[in-house]
C-alpha cells in the first residue's frame, strides 16, 4: 500500500521530512506544492499550493525540508536565495534571505 499517493501528473515528491514525534510527514513536490501528511489518519493538508502562474522567483520551487525539534516550523530550501519557514499550524510563513544562489539543504540544530 502506498502512503504517499500521487497528487497528479508530474507531481513527483522532491523532499521529505518527519516530525520528531513521528506524527507528521512533510513532502515537497516538483511543481511547488508542500503537503503535511498525518501518519495515523493517513490524510493530508496543503501547506502551500502549487502556483504555476507566479514567476519562479516568487514561487520558489521547494527542495530540502527540515522540521524544527518542537515541530512548530518547517524550513524549505528553494531554487533561489531564500529559505522559507512555514508555521506547521498554518498560521503564517517567513522568508530568510541567503547569499547562495541556490540553497540545497536545510536543517535545524537541537
Amino acid at each position: 500500500e502506498t502512503f504517499l499517493p500521487s497528487v497528479g501528473p508530474g507531481a513527483d515528491a522532491w523532499g521529505l521530512a518527519a516530525s520528531s514525534d513521528g506524527k507528521a510527514l512533510y513532502a515537497s513536490y516538483v511543481k511547488g506544492e508542500i503537503r503535511r501528511w498525518d501518519v495515523a489518519a493517513q490524510t493530508h493538508s496543503v501547506l502551500r499550493a502549487a502556483s504555476p502562474d507566479l514567476p519562479a522567483a516568487e514561487r520558489g520551487a521547494p527542495g530540502s525540508l527540515s522540521v524544527s525539534p518542537d515541530g512548530r516550523w518547517l524550513a524549505v530550501t528553494g531554487d533561489d536565495e531564500t529559505i522559507r519557514l512555514f508555521d506547521t499550524a498554518g498560521s503564517g510563513r517567513r522568508l530568510l534571505r541567503t547569499e547562495s544562489p541556490a540553497t540545497r539543504s536545510v536543517a535545524f540544530s537541537p
